[in-house]
């Protein structure tokens, strides 16, 4: 990781500083969010490191896992403060980003090296049909609301608890398959190019998790001065 990278962690103290004297201001809100891009930086970097040992399966599962840790975390106490649009438009920015942004460069800098770049087909079609039922899950609350003026709150938080409860079910069904299923009938080892090392694997996971509290302190920090900053500015 660059040394520049490095100097952002000074705004964990600071962040930390500025909250326990209280301190409600922009400086709070800015320190805490610089903070986090280091701590990501970090993340990314032990995760790459970690998912040399265990493959590209494990590898790629411990990647979404703590990887999408900062947005889940940050969204965490977003709900917890009853901030739920900010929730709403961390859901949607993470999803355009992922679908759009991260997909599209992947295909471009893949192209720049392979003239043509191959891909597993039972995968992707699992990944696509995750994507549909994840979309019309989104959807059915939002038709309901849409849809009649008359329904309850309460009936539409349910019905959205419940749709939450049943995609949640459905990503573990397709872990599942992709982890032991799909790996089973590939007849894969499930290992990287580098030999495991168990040791290695233990302490980068536990680097990640000390990484992942920071993370978690930082965002605290980050939700809770935006309600300052929006009466400060008139958000």
């Amino acid at each position: 990781m660059k040394k520049q990278i490095k100097f952002l962690l000074i705004f964990i103290p600071v962040s930390i500083g500025l909250t326990f004297f209280q301190i409600d201001s922009l400086w709070k809100f800015l320190s805490s969010a610089v903070a986090i891009i280091p701590l990501a930086a970090i993340m990314t970097y032990m995760i790459d490191k970690t998912a040399s040992y265990l493959g590209s399966t494990w590898g790629g599962l411990l990647s979404i896992t703590f990887g999408n840790s900062t947005e889940l975390i940050i969204s965490l106490f977003a709900i917890l403060d009853g901030l739920l649009n900010v929730v709403k438009a961390a859901i949607t920015g993470s999803i355009i980003m992922n679908l759009l942004l991260i997909l599209g460069l992947s295909f471009f800098v893949g192209g720049l090296k392979h003239r043509r770049q191959s891909f597993d087909k039972v995968m992707a079609i699992t990944n696509s049909a995750m994507l549909m039922l994840a979309v019309i899950g989104m959807l059915i609350p939002a038709i309901f609301y849409f849809g009649s003026n008359n329904i309850k709150t309460i009936v539409l938080g349910k019905l959205s608890v419940g749709v939450g409860v049943v995609l949640f079910l459905t990503y573990l069904a397709s872990l599942y398959f992709t982890l032991f299923v799909h790996e089973r009938e590939k007849g894969s080892t499930g290992q990287g190019e580098e030999p495991p090392q168990k040791g290695d694997i233990i302490r980068n996971i536990g680097y990640l998790l000390v990484v992942t509290i920071f993370i978690a302190i930082e965002a605290q920090i980050l939700v809770g001065s935006i309600e300052s900053i929006s009466r400060e500015f008139n958000i």
